[in-house]
């Protein structure tokens, strides 16, 4: 064969091999095979003449569809599903499988979409050899490689509010009318309406014994009050749906995970719709992630999808997982409608920094946190979240782990109408340096090696460029030629009507737009200006384009975060290493009574309505602001004066009221706390 010829065969097998990967496991690996349409209990579909048995690995070819027709028993677990062709749950039956293993091909379906009075299970069943737990990401679970994925469960009210307190040691919630699929036995989550550090979170759990008319009837009393004074409401959670997919075990080392990723342009074809998530995600956040604590586990997780699809989770429930739950990673992803409960790391996760999509009227509720001193992890760091690098965690972007609500990385999510309450940790955060591509060589507050999520100019879009105030992208400082830094990008759009309820902080920022001048300075080379005017200086050249348009010009207008309310949370509203956000319309309000043992703790540990953290943060407006009921409304750390080196705001002179405080407000220029937060 010549050479050309040989060059030919090369390129054509690279070709194939790259736009047709192999399964997971080859076709000659299948122990039981569909050979033509028919249902799965009958011996007929298979070849061989049987049907599939514990420990098989199934295969059903491209072009044959198999109706799963039965419920089976645990005993009956097959190891490996592949899918090249269709496994369609028939809706008519209760039906229930038991897998290690489903991979869905990108000519494969899988489709679930049991009718109201029908129940369709899957659990993921693990059966080890030995005492090893599985720790590849391409194991146990559902993974689709750019298949079509059909999952409808019956449609039911998740989310309702409910106007009424709700008291200890009783056991009715009197409704106006019945939600809509509420059914008994049916879980219903009620969030807690106060926190308290250290203690247990005040979440309770009615499952439905019985209606009586428009009365809800529960099995169990509730074991806390649930008042609705400053809120005006509480939303109540139904964490019930006749489609589940779940693990068999309970150990966290032996439960399944759902990952989407990427054929083609793609992640396929993905319908996500009222489906119950149950002892799903196998990456733990109560620890440090290592070999055998893999990344990437999570409940559903959509993994470098790319921008070319929009893909939508809705009405869906993440219960008792022991990591993230709904993971938006460099995809484009529409979470609606969706509840996080009883999580360790964080409910609602933006992974890398460059996701679009939205968050749209999502619940998260239960987030425990870590507090594990041998891994550098503290619960409660004072006021300032705390990411130690013990163990690499930073240097591994192992983050968002203290029972988070919702930890979001990209400016380019939209933000509504979601609530977060009784959480060990923050309801929202905005950490926009990204997940992925942070390598930091120190504690989070003072790297010396630093680089973040960086996005090409053509990633942005032509509103979006104009929102930074830029004629042309210049970024070339870090980034790349003409790239962006995420962090120092607005968020781009709305952020609004958000309610934080009991949880230790209500909304964070941190490194959101932060490469001003106090930032920057950490990025600074090591010999740097004794005189800090000199300092600026060499840094605004350092960042000038090559025109000479100064970097300033990025950070001229605001991004806005409007009508968040914020009820009982131990610190409302915290900021620190963050530029030029507009709070506009916000109620932060408190009435739970706190006991410090003495000065010092209560310097260290007074609950705040807003801290701004020392001088890292820059033209900040806060209108139509109101703070009550704290010990202290507002801390401003080093003084009341905010500079970025070009002109100065004094926070006092914008539009905040506040009430009912015993000190309105507490600046610790003389008294620095930054020695009790390290």
């Amino acid at each position: 064969m010549g050479i050309n010829n040989i060059f030919i065969c090369f390129i054509f097998i690279f070709i194939v091999s790259h736009l047709f990967p192999p399964s997971s496991f080859a076709q000659n690996s299948c122990s039981i095979s569909a050979t033509k349409n028919g249902n799965w209990r009958n011996k007929n579909t298979w070849n061989p003449n049987r049907r599939p048995r514990e420990n098989d690995n199934v295969c059903i070819p491209n072009g044959i569809q198999v109706n799963y027709n039965m419920v089976m028993n645990n005993n009956a677990r097959i190891n490996r599903l592949n899918i090249d062709g269709t496994l369609r749950f028939v809706p008519s039956l209760t039906t229930r499988l038991y897998v290690h293993t489903i991979n869905v091909n990108p000519s494969g379906s899988l489709i679930a979409e049991p009718n109201a009075n029908q129940l369709a299970e899957i659990f993921f069943a693990e059966k080890r050899q030995g005492n090893n737990p599985p720790s590849v990401r391409m194991e146990l679970g559902l993974f689709n490689h750019g298949g079509t994925i059909l999952l409808n469960g019956s449609s039911k009210d998740r989310i309702v509010t409910y106007n009424n307190n709700l008291n200890k040691n009783t056991n009715i919630i009197a409704m106006n009318s019945i939600p809509q699929g509420w059914q008994v036995g049916d879980q219903i989550l009620v969030h807690a309406t106060n926190y308290k550090r250290n203690t247990a979170l005040q979440n309770d759990i009615c499952v439905i014994a019985s209606f009586n008319g428009n009365t809800i009837n529960c099995s169990q009393n509730f074991n806390h009050n649930h008042k609705i004074a400053l809120a005006g409401e509480l939303h109540l959670a139904n964490l019930t749906s006749n489609l589940k997919l779940r693990s068999f075990a309970n150990n966290v080392d032996d439960r399944g995970h759902i990952m989407f990723m990427k054929h083609g342009n793609d992640c396929g074809d993905i319908t996500f719709d009222n489906v119950e998530l149950y002892r799903l995600g196998r990456t733990r956040k109560d620890i440090a992630t290592n070999n055998n604590n893999t990344k990437n586990m999570y409940p559903i997780h959509f993994h470098i999808c790319g921008m070319d699809r929009e893909y939508t989770v809705s009405n869906s429930i993440v219960n008792d997982n022991s990591g993230w739950g709904f993971v938006n990673h460099r995809s484009f992803v529409h979470f609606e409608n969706n509840v996080a409960f009883n999580f360790a790391g964080t409910g609602f996760v933006t992974e890398a920094g460059n996701e679009r999509g939205s968050f749209t009227n999502n619940l998260a509720v239960g987030g425990r946190g870590a507090n594990d001193g041998t891994s550098g992890v503290k619960r409660y760091p004072y006021r300032r979240v705390y990411l130690g690098n013990h163990n690499g965690r930073l240097r591994a972007a192992d983050l968002a782990f203290h029972g988070d609500g919702f930890w979001i990385s990209s400016p380019f999510i939209q933000f509504t109408d979601n609530v977060a309450a009784g959480n060990h940790g923050t309801a929202f955060f905005w950490y926009t340096i990204g997940l992925d591509d942070i390598h930091v060589d120190a504690k989070d507050s003072q790297p010396s090696e630093w680089y973040t999520t960086s996005v090409d100019p053509s990633f942005l879009t032509p509103a979006e460029e104009a929102q930074i105030g830029l004629n042309s992208p210049y970024r070339s400082w870090i980034a790349g030629p003409g790239g962006f830094m995420t962090n120092d990008l607005p968020v781009f759009y709305p952020v609004e009507r958000n309610t934080a309820i009991a949880n230790f902080t209500g909304l964070r920022f941190r490194y959101v737009r932060n490469l001003n001048l106090v930032a920057l300075r950490t990025f600074f080379p090591v010999n740097r200006p004794a005189n800090t005017q000199q300092m600026n200086a060499e840094i605004i050249s350092h960042m000038t384009h090559n025109n000479g348009a100064s970097n300033t010009a990025a950070y001229t207008n605001y991004f806005s975060i409007s009508d968040s309310r914020l009820y009982n949370n131990e610190i409302g509203l915290h900021s620190t290493y963050s530029t030029r956000i507009d709070f506009d319309g916000m109620t932060i309000a408190n009435n739970q009574s706190y006991t410090y043992n003495n000065a010092t703790q209560r310097r260290e540990q007074a609950a705040t309505g807003i801290e701004m953290n020392h001088n890292s943060n820059t033209h900040h407006r806060l209108r139509n602001v109101s703070i009550s009921g704290y010990p202290i409304c507002r801390r401003a750390s080093d003084g009341e004066l905010v500079s970025d080196g070009d002109d100065v705001e004094i926070i006092d002179q914008l539009d905040v009221s506040y009430s009912n405080c015993e000190q309105n407000v507490f600046s610790d220029a003389q008294q620095d706390l930054r020695q009790y937060r390290k």
